[in-house]
Formats: structure tokens, sequence, C-alpha cells
């Protein structure tokens, strides 16, 4: 989809406590309900061309936007580092199967196609959130080839995006090297990388992305044929 003129973003910042700040934000304790509300905010009292979405709880160079922006794709992020053990990049390359990941390395850079990510860092263009039916964001219980557990809302939004919009997910490596996840201290790649190697896990860049692997969400089947693992 061609965007004529300036683009003109919503930014949209979901947050556990209150937020003194001039621009749109959702408070709550559930993540999967305020996203929803943000959208819906912006689809209903906006003409924004584009939505970024930003976690209270990530720090980012001040151009991030702009560097987004730059890209002309219609779905585009930056990775982090989880704040828990064991410290992964939250870049997943497999529906399927969680321990596949993008890691962003020191010679990391340019854009490269995930499965889907945190929502942390996540520039979108509005058409991708109007062609897409509710719920977008859900919390659900996932069956995959490495096991079985709950689902964030951002997987469940970055799959249900492929299937109905055919659009793919890009990371830009080069920003995700400069964002940083904050918890008792700030997370960054280096954490990630650090960690792996302390428990001597081989880690880098994937060979492939499987944005089509089976995966049965309950209540939707998204990133590709139903299955009854």
């Amino acid at each position: 989809m061609e965007l004529l003129g300036e683009p003109r973003v919503a930014v949209c910042v979901p947050a556990v406590d209150m937020v003194d700040t001039y621009f749109a934000y959702s408070t709550g304790s559930s993540i999967g309900p305020q996203r929803e509300q943000l959208a819906e905010t912006v689809l209903k009292m906006t003409d924004a061309t584009h939505i970024m979405w930003l976690d209270s709880d990530m720090r980012f160079p001040g151009d991030t936007l702009l560097r987004l922006l730059a890209h002309n794709v219609p779905a585009v992020c930056a990775s982090y580092t989880e704040r828990k053990p064991p410290f992964k990049p939250v870049a997943y390359t497999d529906p399927a199967n969680w321990d596949k990941r993008l890691w962003t390395m020191p010679e990391s850079t340019g854009l490269q196609e995930i499965a889907y990510a945190g929502f942390g860092c996540v520039l979108l263009e509005r058409h991708v959130i109007e062609d897409m039916t509710q719920p977008r964001f859900m919390t659900t219980w996932v069956e995959t080839t490495s096991g079985h557990g709950h689902a964030g809302e951002d997987m469940f939004f970055f799959l249900k995006m492929t299937e109905q919009t055919g659009v793919k997910l890009l990371l830009d490596q080069d920003l995700s090297k400069e964002v940083a996840h904050i918890g008792r201290f700030e997370f960054t790649p280096e954490h990630a990388i650090r960690a792996a190697q302390q428990r001597g896990e081989s880690f880098g860049e994937p060979e492939t992305v499987n944005t089509l692997a089976e995966c049965r969400i309950e209540g939707d089947d998204v990133g590709g044929p139903s299955s009854n693992q």
C-alpha cells in the first residue's frame, strides 16, 4: 500500500501504573485488552497513517521513530532482551519452536524477516490494523513442537497479521543493538549473548524463517494449517 503525503504517527504506550503524558496511553493489568483499546482509539479518533507501539519499560534512541519510518514497510520492529532467565532475545523465527530466535550480534545489520517478536518497539502502518479482525491481541494456550504454554498477545497478533494480511514482520538489527529492556537494570543484547555463552549454548542467525509453521492457538488457527498437536 502506497502512503500519500507526510506520515502521521499515533504513539501508543500501555502501562501498569499512572503515567503523566500528553499522548495516548492506556493503563491496566491485562496487556491484551490495553493494546486492543489503544488500536481502536487510533482507528476511531485519529487519521494517523502509522501506529508506533512503545512499552513503558523500554529504553530506545531518540530517533527510533524516524529510523523505523525510513524503512517504508508495513511492519517493522526492534528486538530486545528478556528481563529474566534465560535472558534470550524476544525475536522468534518459528512459531512452532520457541527455541528458534533471531540473535542481535555485534556484526548484525540491516532488516531481517522474523515470525513474531515482543511488542515493546513496533511500527505498523494503519492498514495493517484495519485489515485484521478482532480480537487482534489475546493471550492464548499454545501447543508447539518444543512444548506448550501460554503465548503472549504479541505472538497472537503477529501470526494473525501474517495470516490475514500477508504482511511480513521485519526486524531492524541496527536499532536492536541500541534498545534496552528496563528491569532491575537495563538488559541489552550483550546480556543475552553472555548468558548463552555461560550456558555453553550455540546461538546466532537462523538458516530459515518459518512464518507458516504449524502452530495451534486455542480459539484461533494462525501461522499455518491447523494441527492436533
